[in-house]
């Protein structure tokens, strides 16, 4: 392969970065955030609710029918499998999860232990009944790319199903906010209100398109490879049997085959069409929902 050809091969896979909103890279001056939620007592490492978390905790417990609102810090180890410092999560099975009967557990991150606007987001997957349902989708046969990328979206947990909950986790934070009185502009204004639900489509995109265009391995790994798609519907053979390290490894294989494959891709304007199919839903469920 001459140099010109891998220049354009290079061009080509870093243009594979579809968005739902555009890159905003201008920093942004959040103002004032209001008040804290509270903070993990040093001595005891009980979390103190401070006067407004409190009154948002005797809320929360009003809306849910009687459940209690638990803060912990985040459980070692968790916070590297969870992305790149996130100021919390929810874990919706087991003991204060989605199913439980009388607690929901949210875990701060003790740098963010204070942030009323990430504890309420939290709260609002707590009582999301979304989280405790199992969701089915019937996978269409898989016949070509286009097929692929349609139940990748619609069956793996980190896309269309996170964007939702995600979703809905911000517009939980406001309304609770704004029913107690508690600012969230600072919040609301930012570019990440909506980006964020929206980078688990941009993320999933990425991945298959990473998925779809990668050269097809040895059949001795299949057994070990395809184990990681049992949740996930079939896969063919002439796919890469195998799911990108995240975030995705740019270095690539430039080798014929993913060549012809990710040229095949750009051309493929079946494929680019449900793509931009899936990021001008994704955009108007966003905007449906979190559009005040």
């Amino acid at each position: 392969m001459s140099q010109l050809e891998k220049a354009y091969l290079n061009k080509v896979i870093a243009s594979f970065d579809p968005t739902v909103y555009p890159r905003v890279f201008e920093p942004y001056e959040r103002g004032d955030v209001g008040p804290g939620f509270g903070a993990f007592n040093p001595e005891t490492k009980l979390y103190d609710f401070a006067p407004e978390g409190q009154k948002f905790k005797e809320y929360f417990k009003e809306k849910t029918g009687g459940l209690d609102l638990n803060i912990s810090s985040t459980e070692p180890g968790v916070l590297s499998t969870r992305g790149q410092d996130p100021g919390g999560y929810f874990i919706s099975r087991g003991p204060g999860g989605a199913t439980d009967p009388v607690n929901r557990n949210v875990y701060m991150n003790p740098d963010n232990q204070e942030n009323f606007f990430i504890a309420a987001h939290e709260a609002g997957h707590a009582k999301d009944p979304f989280l405790a349902k199992d969701i089915k989708h019937y996978p269409t046969e898989e016949r070509s790319p286009t097929d692929f990328l349609n139940n990748y979206i619609n069956i793996n947990h980190a896309a269309r199903r996170s964007m939702i909950a995600e979703t809905e986790a911000q517009r939980a934070a406001i309304e609770s906010m704004k029913a107690l009185g508690i600012p969230s502009g600072a919040d609301q204004g930012d570019p990440w209100f909506k980006g964020y639900p929206a980078s688990a489509i941009d993320k999933e995109l990425l991945k298959v398109r990473e998925m779809v265009t990668a050269p097809t391995r040895p059949k001795s790994l299949f057994p070990e490879t395809f184990s990681r798609f049992q949740q996930q519907g079939t896969i063919p053979t002439y796919f890469a049997p195998y799911e990108p390290s995240s975030p995705v490894q740019r270095e690539i294989d430039l080798t014929d085959a993913r060549t012809k494959k990710v040229l095949n891709l750009a051309l493929d304007q079946t494929y680019g069409n449900k793509e931009q199919q899936i990021l001008d839903n994704t955009q108007k469920y966003i905007n449906d929902r979190l559009g005040y």
